[in-house]
């Protein structure tokens, strides 16, 4: 059986480990490099791709649009929109609403306004505004004060009522404004956050009980904080965690209550390590995790997340340095364990610029991403052929291979997990600021069931992870120390 471009494989069936999860990188605009910052979705009525990027081009930037109606094999560029300046725009971001794809970027100097353009879904070409403008101009601004981060989201999914505009200004107050299918009008929310410094994203609530929408960003005091935002705009402050001066990256996904927040680490045996925050009853409480349960010590960083309607949770990041550096994928179905990273790619991407991970249906997910080599700053598009097998085996409700007892612990814990078949088994502790603390067991272990009796005297309080690799794969879990 061989597995195409475009046709997934059909329900039940399940591809053996030696065919290829991900297909060959298509480079989106053969003559265009020097991308540094992109923005991608997908129209859920007809599954047509679309991508918003900016690129320098000698002491100019531009502004272009991408489209695709093959599930991403070909790609049309927008050459006629010739948006440009001597300046740099700081950042650009799109999403689909109704008939149009929206996108937005920063305009001026200084950066204090944000430029939107619309173009339909069914062709990728631009159409004009209802008052005949080529785009919809917001100068929110006061004098000395410009955006540094955009954020453009809608609600597609489900209510396809109404885009959702997020930015960072240098003041570091966050701000939001809404408009309805027709972008044109919009309307300012207050936030009252005046501590937002970067990493900022934000997502729509498929099926939301409290929270229509989410924002993740890094405050001031180098914290992961996300928030949530009523359908009347209310603010509800869910989290905040320490991730260090070095952390420039967060993602968030959300259905129905289920939130992850995926997020940049400054490391202890690496400069940044991605770690998750996941809540499964909108924001009320939370637990950390590895996305794919990585080992720490290593380099893992720009972390983006998708979590749609019957896609599970799809995150892409980049692991290890400099030639070695390539993006991988793990998923899982909203809960429970990681699937074993997967590393796709042709190229060494950018680490300074966020890959763009989307589901498009069918059990495909696809991703964007920008390359240092061979060409610095090429736009590539990659895609599943099926979210893995072991993704197929997840959704049978497996259970965790890994319990641990008493959790809190204080002196001794126990660990139980099993093994479906004899190989390696390695355990592994990690501590908050995500340095290696313990390896209890390195080794060949028989298939079967398996008990740890752990001293854990010199441990500190505070909250470790526990990772453990199998043949089955990986699983991590928190275990909280007390005193």
């Amino acid at each position: 059986m061989i597995l195409g471009w475009l046709k997934p494989l059909d329900s039940g069936q399940t591809p053996n480990s030696s065919q290829k999860l991900w297909e060959n990188d298509v480079r989106i605009g053969e003559d265009i490099d020097s991308i540094y910052a992109i923005s991608f979705d997908v129209c859920r009525q007809n599954g047509n791709l679309f991508l918003a990027l900016l690129f320098q081009d000698g002491d100019a930037t531009r502004l272009k649009s991408a489209f695709s109606s093959d599930g991403g094999e070909n790609w049309w560029i927008d050459r006629s929109l010739l948006k440009s300046g001597v300046y740099k725009m700081n950042a650009v971001s799109g999403t689909v609403l109704g008939n149009y794809f929206f996108f937005a970027h920063t305009y001026g100097a200084a950066n204090t306004g944000i430029d939107i353009y619309r173009a339909r879904i069914s062709d990728g070409r631009r159409v004009r505004f209802p008052n005949d403008s080529e785009f919809v101009r917001l100068t929110p601004q006061a004098v000395g004060d410009s955006i540094k981060e955009i954020v453009l989201v809608s609600d597609q999914d489900f209510l396809g009522r109404y885009l959702n505009l997020f930015f960072i200004t240098s003041s570091c107050t966050l701000k939001y404004f809404y408009s309805d299918t027709a972008g044109y009008r919009w309307f300012q929310i207050p936030t009252g956050v005046t501590d937002a410094k970067r990493g900022l994203d934000a997502c729509t609530n498929e099926g939301y009980d409290t929270n229509y929408a989410f924002v993740s960003y890094i405050t001031t005091t180098d914290s992961l904080e996300v928030d949530g935002f009523t359908y009347n705009g209310a603010r509800d402050r869910l989290i905040r965690s320490w991730v260090g001066p070095l952390a420039r990256f967060t993602s968030v996904g959300a259905y129905h209550d289920t939130v992850i927040a995926v997020y940049e680490r400054s490391g202890y045996n690496a400069p940044y390590y991605c770690l998750s925050q996941t809540s499964f009853n909108g924001g009320r409480s939370w637990y950390l995790g590895i996305p794919g349960g990585e080992d720490t010590t290593y380099t893992i960083c720009a972390p983006d997340v998708a979590c749609r309607a019957r896609g599970g949770q799809g995150v892409v990041y980049f692991y290890g340095t400099g030639g070695g550096r390539r993006p991988r994928y793990t998923w899982r179905n909203y809960r429970g364990p990681w699937s074993t990273p997967v590393e796709f790619g042709d190229y060494q991407p950018r680490n300074d610029a966020r890959p763009a991970i989307e589901y498009l249906g069918d059990n495909v997910y696809g991703c964007v991403y920008l390359s240092a080599n061979p060409v610095y700053g090429a736009a590539y598009f990659d895609r599943t052929v099926w979210t893995g097998v072991e993704e197929s085996e997840l959704t049978r409700s497996y259970p965790i291979p890994l319990t641990i007892t008493p959790n809190p612990g204080r002196t001794k814990i126990k660990l139980n997990y099993s093994c479906s078949r004899a190989g390696k088994v390695r355990i592994a502790i990690y501590d908050p600021s995500g340095r290696l603390v313990l390896t209890p067991v390195v080794g060949i272990q028989p298939a079967g069931d398996h008990a740890l009796n752990l001293d854990t005297h010199s441990l500190t309080a505070g909250v470790y992870l526990v990772r453990i690799a199998t043949p089955d794969g990986l699983t991590t879990a928190p275990l909280t120390i007390s005193r």
